[in-house]
């Protein structure tokens, strides 16, 4: 299995796990990883379970030193990685923890979760639905949903649902 760059200099391949942890960004400069994460044990990937395209980094989008944004969904087959599943699975059974919700609101708040991840036409929808369901939920509520969902986010949804800079 071939780490390197998939091409041109852009591209490069990344190892993260089934839980979302990033190994490398850089797998043609790190080299060989091992078969599992040393964080939580769970396997490591460098292409997608689904189509077994490459984890592709396109690294001339980022300035040196800067967090490489992790991929949520592969660009080959549009599947979703196994940590983006496991974060909105985990925030869907959260929702029908939060006892201050009518059942047909929890409802409601699991089905905009897809649609915070996806940067579509009901994003918008979905982040004001989120918002106000959760602060009715109040702040436990909104700061577990949160961890839950603070890795798979992008940084402009998280801001608007959550708050913050």
């Amino acid at each position: 299995m071939g780490y390197g760059p998939s091409g041109a200099d852009s591209q490069d391949t990344a190892a993260i796990c089934r839980n979302g942890h990033v190994v490398t960004s850089v797998l043609s400069f790190h080299g060989p990883v091992g078969k599992f994460c040393e964080r939580c044990g769970a396997e490591i990937l460098v292409r997608c379970p689904a189509c077994d395209h490459a984890i592709d980094v396109n690294s001339g989008s980022l300035a040196f030193g800067e967090k490489w944004p992790r991929p949520q969904f592969c660009r080959e087959c549009s599947a979703a990685y196994p940590w983006t599943v496991a974060a909105m699975e985990a925030a869907r059974e959260l929702t029908g923890e939060l006892d201050k919700l009518e059942t047909e609101e929890q409802a409601q708040l699991a089905a905009a979760i897809p649609d915070l991840l996806a940067d579509g036409p009901r994003t918008a929808l979905a982040i004001a639905r989120t918002k106000r369901l959760l602060a009715k939920a109040g702040t436990v509520a909104t700061d577990s949903m949160r961890t839950v969902l603070v890795d798979v986010l992008s940084r402009v949804v998280e801001r608007q649902v959550f708050g913050g800079p």
